[in-house]
């Protein structure tokens, strides 16, 4: 499930962007991990807007014929949640205009408004409502709810009292799953020799797969 994309902001790229990307056949990856108030002012984030954005837009006719409006809610990490620039920095990439071309289909979208949660909370709404937005869960509406989320750059750790975020009691640490790829790495190069990459690491981390990437001791 992947597309050709290319964004206003760098017309003179394409990105193939999905779900289903065979890595061994793709030229050049961009690792977007980044960290703090660089990483939302980075292109590199401007352009996972365009993209995510385009994934939506593609399904309406709007888009194609003229402008499609929309409203976007997003989540930041819930420390990031308290700072204003990073608030700031995350609007103003989403907010506005935008234009992309997917598979030589060129769409339009406008932005009207932002709404920014702490990305806790998103998860917990996902849990307790359908696709409708009704209530599916009641009970946890009542309750504690702890959140782990462990992402390729963080760990996030947010305790939710009656869907309120606890902002005394959370941790946000920079280990997340992307210093396992990268231990992955370097330790099987110092131990037998053998050179793989993050994202090498990753999809055997994903997929547990020995079939490629299986290394045979004494020979």
């Amino acid at each position: 499930d992947t597309n050709d994309y290319v964004s206003s902001l760098e017309s003179s790229t394409t990105y193939v962007w999905g779900t289903q990307m065979d890595l061994e056949y793709t030229g050049v990856v961009n690792d977007t991990l980044a960290f703090g108030l660089k990483r939302y002012e980075s292109l590199d984030f401007k352009l996972l807007v365009d993209f995510a954005l385009a994934r939506l837009a593609k399904n309406y006719d709007n888009a194609k014929r003229s402008t499609l409006d929309v409203n976007v809610v997003t989540g930041v990490p819930t420390k990031d949640h308290t700072n204003e620039a990073i608030l700031d920095a995350v609007t103003a990439a989403i907010k506005g205009e935008h234009t992309i071309t997917v598979d030589g289909e060129k769409l339009n979208i406008r932005v009207n408004d932002v709404y920014i949660l702490p990305q806790s909370l998103g998860t917990v709404i996902n849990e307790v409502t359908s696709d409708e937005g009704e209530i599916i869960d009641s009970a946890i509406l009542n309750t504690s709810v702890v959140v782990v989320d462990n992402g390729g750059g963080t760990l996030l750790i947010d305790i939710l009292n009656k869907m309120n975020v606890d902002t005394k009691k959370r941790k946000q640490s920079q280990h997340g799953a992307y210093m396992l790829y990268e231990d992955i790495v370097n330790r099987i190069f110092s131990k037998h020799g053998h050179s793989i990459t993050e994202y090498e690491a990753e999809r055997i981390t994903r997929l547990g797969t020995k079939d490629k990437y299986s290394i045979t001791l004494d020979g």
